[in-house]
């Protein structure tokens, strides 16, 4: 099943440069700003790591990383690529993401950026037939988008159509445990839950994965993200 996702056209580019310009010069921006310039740049990522075998983006996670930590580098905006392995648990489902910070009206704001997190809840493999034990071990889960609550899917689904969100307690709790409950060794299948800002704690002090690409990689592979031309190259 694909799954909905935005798709940013016709970009306005001297709108796009202007936001640009006021990141570069550590000027706040507006929270407006912020949703177009992020829009953008995950609406590139998606379609430059898009495959027809891996319609959602599966195991593009750490490419994507690569590419939107290098534009994020670029712009001087504080960045954290993390992994789930380094910063929810050893055992769980394994994927990289990025938390960035940005100068919204003053103020500093932590956002949840994650193109690919979508791959996470294709139908067949959400269901509790997923789970396989052997001697009383569980040694493997469902995906992620098996433990998010009826209630938060409606969060979770515009988190997964733009691939970014603000990283309030509320979605850095359902995303964290989301992949929380993916660990792997466990006897019983208990919903755990840690709290949000257990997670944005860990996000942001072991958020030091390296990343898969060199920036010539990203470049000569068509990958890197430079929209001050007006094209993102």
């Amino acid at each position: 099943m694909e799954l909905r996702i935005s798709k940013v056209e016709n970009i306005d580019y001297n709108y796009l440069n202007t936001i640009e310009e006021k990141i570069r010069k550590k000027e706040s921006i507006s929270r407006e700003e912020l949703t177009y310039f992020l829009d953008v740049m995950v609406s590139f990522v998606r379609n430059k790591i898009y495959d027809e075998e891996h319609p959602n983006f599966e195991f593009k996670c750490d490419l994507a990383q690569s590419i939107i930590c290098y534009y994020l580098n670029d712009m001087g905006i504080i960045n954290y690529p993390c992994s789930t392995i380094k910063t929810i648990y050893s055992s769980a489902v394994g994927h990289n993401f990025i938390v960035a910070v940005f100068n919204i009206d003053g103020k500093e704001v932590n956002y949840l950026i994650d193109p690919t997190y979508i791959q996470f809840f294709k139908e067949e493999n959400c269901n509790d037939k997923k789970y396989t034990d052997i001697n009383g071990y569980i040694v493997e889960t469902p995906d992620p988008g098996y433990f998010i609550d009826k209630k938060d899917m409606e969060m979770i689904g515009k988190f997964n159509y733009y691939g970014f969100g603000e990283l309030n307690e509320e979605l850095a709790k359902i995303y964290g445990n989301s992949f929380y409950n993916t660990r792997t060794m466990r006897r019983d299948k208990k919903f755990d839950s840690l709290s949000g800002d257990y997670y944005i704690n860990s996000f942001i002090k072991n958020g030091n994965e390296k990343l898969s690409k060199t920036r010539e990689e990203l470049i000569n592979d068509g990958y890197y993200i430079d929209f001050n031309r007006g094209r993102a190259k």
